[in-house]
């Protein structure tokens, strides 16, 4: 018996509930990972000041850098809170 590499892959893809596509909301969740600020515990003001100050671990051009050139940093930061820290 021949098992071809698409075969394999299909079948741990499988194993592990992957074999269909998801939402990106869910990627995390489906590889075990937190999603929840909150459930691990994070305070939501300490979870605003390190969106807020991310972009200060090195120093790479990301998303959080272009936001703070354009002076949006703080309003997405907010709106991002907002969204795991409902007011």
């Amino acid at each position: 018996m021949t098992v071809t590499h698409a075969q394999i892959r299909a079948f741990r893809l499988g194993s592990h509930h992957l074999d269909h596509p998801l939402p990106p909301d869910r990627l995390l969740e489906a590889a075990g990972a937190c999603a929840d600020p909150k459930a691990l515990g994070i305070r939501r003001d300490l979870f605003f000041e390190s969106v807020l100050h991310a972009m200060e671990i090195r120093e790479r051009f990301t998303i959080l850098r272009f936001l703070d050139g354009k002076a949006l940093l703080p309003a997405c930061a907010m709106e991002l809170t907002n969204r795991f820290y409902p007011v």
